[in-house]
């Protein structure tokens, strides 16, 4: 893949300023993004921007958590769309026939449907009156099977977590079948340009995006010297390391969620604890009640509508400790973290969860890019965050976690923003 111009590469010579949102993506969007608290871009962000300006080329940004990606596929679809609103008006003989199939012109897709159904409300608050489907890979080839849609007006598709929905195993440098299928039926009437966003890619998932993506011009943050940084540079890491049954393992966790609430910073927030597994979190659940003001449980095995209404449960918790009144509030401060989510993978990817300053890994996973989702749901936009992993230190597991203690930081990012980024 093709560097984009102008990134990636150390120079003596004085960095030339970001341009601005107007310049990027003109007036209108950079003003609805100002309203949302974005104020300028960040330096990935308007790398990003002036690499797909022409509507043509492919482009792979890979990009530590928390940076603001969605904005780099999402601004160019709104204006692009934006464009073709104009020039329609503009053409006052088109006409509209009869269609049995939706015409879609713009697709992003996402691994889960809480990321889809996130991507769809930052959308719709930037630009009322869009044309863009948001939907997992499965929904979108339900559809388009079943001729309810149609892509022959198929300009951008877009796919945030592009290893969660197009690579195979850490160590599958081709991609699978299910992922050429999706492929071949966006491109089957027309040749859209591809834009991919992601936090981690391991060599072998770099490879077969290559090979899929050829032409593509790639954006990727460098870590000073050699080798890719992945973390988030505002992370703070602790490990603990236990021996024994599953029982110490508990007791441990006791533990730490004990002495983080002895930090008001962290207390303050939401924080989440990551299980392997439904029912271990739904396990833990029974030994942490009353360890904190609201305990939820969020996995795979609930309804989508039950973990949309988990979802809606930490925003409000969210913005109530956010409040005014809450900040005027002068009751005795609580000693227990706000919100305590005991979660799996389901809540790891993509998804922006308000005010959460600690993650608890409960099982810390051995693969990079399942650890990097994880740990990035807290530290995002600049803002500081912990990750606690709870390490099994046996004879047997000698060394199984040294990979994620070398991991890199990513360069540090200046956010010009109000907000919460995107």
């Amino acid at each position: 893949m093709a560097p984009a111009d102008g990134g990636g590469g150390n120079s003596n010579s004085p960095a030339p300023a970001c341009p601005g949102f107007v310049e990027l993506v003109g007036p209108a969007l950079a003003g609805t993004l100002q309203k949302e608290g974005v104020l300028r871009p960040n330096a990935m962000q308007a790398e990003a921007l002036a690499a797909v300006q022409d509507g043509r080329r492919d482009t792979l940004v890979v990009a530590q958590t928390g940076s603001g990606k969605t904005l780099t596929f999402l601004l160019p679809i709104l204006l692009q769309q934006q464009r073709q609103r104009r020039r329609r008006r503009d053409d006052r003989s088109a006409s509209a026939g009869p269609c049995r199939q939706r015409p879609v012109s713009a697709v992003v897709l996402a691994p889960t449907a809480e990321l889809a159904a996130q991507h769809a409300g930052l959308a719709k608050r930037l630009a009322a009156g869009h044309q863009i489907l948001f939907c997992t890979p499965a929904q979108f080839l339900t559809d388009y099977s079943a001729g309810r849609i149609t892509t022959a007006t198929l300009k951008v598709v877009a796919i945030d977590e592009a290893d969660a929905v197009l690579c195979g195993s850490a160590h599958d440098s081709s991609l699978p079948q299910p992922a050429t299928e999706l492929l071949a039926a966006l491109s089957a009437k027309s040749a859209p340009q591809f834009l991919l966003a992601a936090a981690y890619l391991s060599p072998s998932h770099d490879a077969a995006l290559e090979r899929a993506f050829p032409g593509a011009v790639r954006v990727q943050e460098r870590a000073a010297g050699a080798g890719r940084g992945v973390l988030v540079p505002t992370l703070r890491q602790k490990y603990h390391y236990f021996t024994g049954d599953r029982a110490d393992k508990m007791k441990l966790l006791l533990e730490v969620l004990q002495e983080a609430s002895s930090e008001v910073w962290l207390r303050a927030g939401t924080t989440l604890v990551f299980c392997a597994a439904a029912a271990d979190a739904l396990a833990l659940r029974e030994r942490v009640e009353g360890l904190a003001d609201q305990v939820l449980v969020l996995h795979e095995d609930l309804a989508e509508s039950k973990r949309s209404s988990v979802l809606r449960s930490i925003h409000a918790a969210a913005a109530s400790s956010s409040s005014p009144a809450a900040a005027g509030h002068q009751g005795a401060p609580s000693t227990r973290p706000a919100v305590l989510v005991l979660c799996t993978d389901v809540a790891a990817r993509g998804l922006h969860l308000p005010h959460v300053r600690h993650v608890v890994l409960f099982d810390v996973p051995t693969d990079v890019a399942a650890f990097v989702h994880r740990v990035g749901r807290t530290a995002r936009g600049g803002q500081e965050g912990l990750v606690t992993a709870l390490c099994r230190a046996g004879s047997g597991d000698f060394g199984r976690y040294k990979h994620l203690h070398a991991l890199q930081d990513a360069p540090a990012l200046v956010f010009h923003s109000a907000g919460s980024p995107q």
